[in-house]
């Protein structure tokens, strides 16, 4: 044994022990969508193996999520294409002043994500051992039918009301016949229940019965 392992190891003991640097040891859940959700989007990728359309994830942020269905896809051999979409500067401007001029939000929140940056998300998966991942940075409601082809599963995951709602049907309507669809936050009450009221909205105007798994989780199904 190394003395290198051993002094990591010491230093994890004595943090896990100190009321000081206990929250070192604190385990944590990474993933801004619940277990279930994350169960039935793998599900969704088994289900939907014997399609050719591409992974589709719309609003990536770190990526935590990418890896999640990357890493699944690659330990099962699963080749399709990942197309990943966001405008890597955070939320556009005109979206956020609807959400506080029309809907009445005005949380911290709806700055957020502007962290973020294509070439950086690029080079991590690529750290990781993740390839075949295609990088797109446009507002979601400008991808068009090209860019997308024929997808499988998607993700779509923008938060607010109306870029929800400019890319919910553009998304749905490139899925293949057997394809699946879940959109996030699909939850009342919340700084970005705007997704939920584009997802409800366009379940009536489709005549679509709606189907909310693990409580934020709005699905949509191919016929």
């Amino acid at each position: 044994m190394s003395l290198s392992y051993r002094a990591r190891e010491l230093a994890k003991r004595i943090a896990f022990r100190s009321p000081f640097l206990s929250w070192l040891s604190r385990p944590g859940y990474a993933y801004n969508l619940e277990p279930g959700q994350l169960a039935v989007l793998v599900d969704a990728l088994n289900k939907t193996r014997r399609l050719t359309g591409a992974v589709v994830e719309i609003g990536v942020a770190r990526g935590m999520t990418t890896v999640f269905l990357k890493r699944h896809m690659k330990e099962t051999g699963d080749m399709r294409r990942f197309i990943c979409v966001d405008t890597f500067t955070g939320f556009l401007p005109t979206d956020v002043a609807y959400e506080r001029d029309k809907r009445g939000k005005d949380e911290p929140e709806l700055g957020g994500f502007a962290y973020n940056d294509p070439d950086v998300f690029r080079r991590n998966m690529q750290a990781l051992g993740l390839d075949r991942i295609d990088v797109i940075q446009k507002d979601c409601g400008l991808l068009t039918k090209e860019e997308l082809g024929p997808v499988s599963v998607a993700l779509l995951d923008v938060d607010l009301y109306l870029p929800t709602k400019r890319a919910i049907g553009i998304v749905y309507d490139a899925l293949e016949p057997g394809g699946i669809m879940m959109v996030d936050d699909v939850t009342e009450g919340t700084v970005y229940d705007g997704a939920s009221e584009a997802y409800f909205e366009f379940c009536r105007e489709r005549g679509i019965a709606p189907d909310v798994v693990a409580g934020k989780g709005g699905m949509l199904f191919k016929g």
